[in-house]
């Protein structure tokens, strides 16, 4: 793999995942006005949601982590006609395994709701009943999408699954905006399955045109081909399981502090997940195919180097975003939301808890890639023994720190545990490295990239103290204006990345050239002008 074919990889699924993000911050815009945080109205709606997405996490990593290895390599061999099989066979299977956990989940809805969310208020526990058996529906379309997308991104198709989900977000928001008066919070559920059925039909229509490959649906799972792929999921499931479990612990956690805690949550999540989608899931989902074209064909050298490229790029890239949300983090909150029902102390709550998650951006993005490089070898042993020690260290934390921290603490338990398996993935990937003799990559030192991540921080934390301190304006300020708060964020953040960019050049840091190169590709992608970065 080149430089440039995982850079175009990533910068498809960025360019994608920029859109979708901008898409969903202005629906968060809407409902944040319409029902408020610390109000709890969308407390229900947000623990129903929540567990079948937990579920659905599970089945999908487990297969797509399992699956891409197994077709990818047989592709690199030539054998196209048992790539289709096997992508009939996972494809079936993992329909029938998406609709038999749904059927599960919706005969044993009460006891499974009763565990995350709160039976205090009987018409608020059954109204969770209700979103969450409808939510079901919403469960099984997105498994059916992102096998579809996996399959695309098998092939080195990365446009249409990194375009799709926009016309799901889409078709959400104009339900919502049309029916939210009449329906309430079940605009959002019924917005949610209709968008995401008409993803589906665009990712089915296009895959023989688009992603150079046919689906098909097969009774034959057992055969020899399939067998590596479910051999490989089981422990991968076990360790996506025991993962997504702290998504649900966070949650129930949440929901037994005070009332409206789970969808400030929510919402510092998704501001969270702006990053993680934007940065580490495109990243770590263009590397997957290629690492598991290096590990079936022995080039582990090539695989440490990926690794290693990704892990610095994630520290460059990173580390600042981190600095900017602890700087300016509030106050874009309350220039984006600060409006209708959603007040000032729902602006500083999600903003700190926002922070808190940022804190572990880079432990997330490391711990991340690492994943993909074990799932690449077909190493799945390690995950759930780290996940399994991890859990129990999760809940832990959860516990103790929203103690002393409210929903924020249960932000920094994350990133404690991400910074966990960072370590144990890391330890176990320089054991497979040593055994095969893959030879120690070369990077720009690393103390050029800490002076102007140092510099850049000086500078927004100079400019966040300065502006406060002599314009008056918070979040909470009385004047009640929130585009007073644009020149702090502007001012801010302008100078802080300027400086940051003035640095990367000035000290010739090399993979800092490709991340702007990359991002330059990105905005020319955005604005349709031809590239000549």
């Amino acid at each position: 793999m080149s430089r440039q074919k995982l850079g175009e990889a990533s910068l498809i699924l960025a360019f994608g995942s920029l859109a979708g993000n901008l898409l969903q911050i202005g629906k968060l815009v809407l409902v944040t006005a319409w029902f408020g945080a610390s109000t709890g109205a969308l407390d229900q709606y947000n623990v129903a949601l929540n567990i079948p997405l937990a579920f659905h996490g599970v089945i999908l990593g487990a297969i797509q982590s399992s699956f891409i290895p197994v077709y990818t390599g047989h592709l690199a061999r030539g054998e196209r006609d048992s790539a289709q099989r096997v992508l009939a066979g996972t494809f079936s299977f993992g329909m029938i395994l998406y609709a038999l956990l749904a059927v599960l989940l919706a005969l044993f809805a009460e006891p499974v709701v009763r565990i995350f969310a709160s039976t205090t208020n009987p018409e608020s526990f059954d109204l969770t009943i209700r979103l969450f058996r409808l939510l079901l529906l919403l469960f099984m379309l997105n498994g059916v999408a992102e096998l579809l997308a996996a399959f695309y991104n098998g092939n080195h198709r990365y446009f249409v699954p990194a375009m799709a989900p926009l016309v799901a977000i889409l078709v959400s928001i104009i339900y919502l905006v049309i029916f939210f008066k009449t329906q309430g919070v079940y605009s959002l559920v019924y917005g949610l399955i209709l968008g995401t059925a008409l993803q589906v039909a665009l990712l089915a229509a296009g895959t023989a045109r688009w992603g150079n490959f046919h689906i098909a649906t097969t009774t034959r799972f057992f055969t020899s081909e399939v067998w590596p792929i479910y051999r490989a999921m089981l422990p991968m499931g076990a360790a996506l399981l025991l993962a997504h479990a702290n998504l649900l612990i966070d949650v129930a956690v949440a929901n037994r502090l005070p009332t409206g805690s789970v969808t400030i949550l929510t919402n510092a999540t998704r501001m969270h997940d702006v990053v993680i989608k934007l940065f580490v899931m495109s990243v770590s989902n263009a590397l997957l195919p290629f690492l598991s074209q290096y590990a079936a064909q022995g080039r582990f050298t090539e695989l440490r180097s990926t690794l290693a490229l990704g892990g610095r790029l994630a520290f460059l890239c990173l580390i600042p975003a981190a600095i900017l949300v602890a700087c300016f983090g509030q106050e874009t909150i309350a220039v984006l939301f600060q409006r209708g029902k959603f007040t000032a102390y729902d602006s500083q709550q999600v903003g700190i808890t926002w922070a808190a998650y940022s804190l572990g951006l880079y432990f997330t993005a490391r711990a991340i890639f690492a994943q993909r490089g074990l799932m690449a070898r077909r190493d799945m042993h390690p995950l759930w023994v780290a996940v399994a020690i991890g859990l129990p260290i999760n809940v832990a934390l959860d516990i103790a720190l929203s103690r002393y921290f409210g929903v924020a603490g249960i932000a920094l338990g994350s990133g404690i545990v991400y910074a966990f398996y960072m370590v144990f993935y890391d330890w176990r990937l320089r054991q497979v490295f040593i055994h095969t003799n893959a030879t120690k990559p070369l990077l720009s030192p690393l103390w050029k990239s800490v002076i102007a991540i140092l510099a850049m921080a000086g500078v927004a934390v100079g400019i966040r103290s300065v502006c406060s301190l002599t314009l008056g304006l918070s979040v909470g300020s009385a004047s009640g204006s929130q585009l007073a708060l644009i020149p702090i964020i502007a001012l801010g953040g302008g100078l802080s990345v300027g400086t940051y960019i003035l640095l990367l050049k000035f000290l010739r840091i090399n993979e800092g050239e490709l991340l702007l190169g990359f991002l330059g590709r990105l905005v020319c992608k955005i604005t349709g002008r031809e590239s000549t970065v």
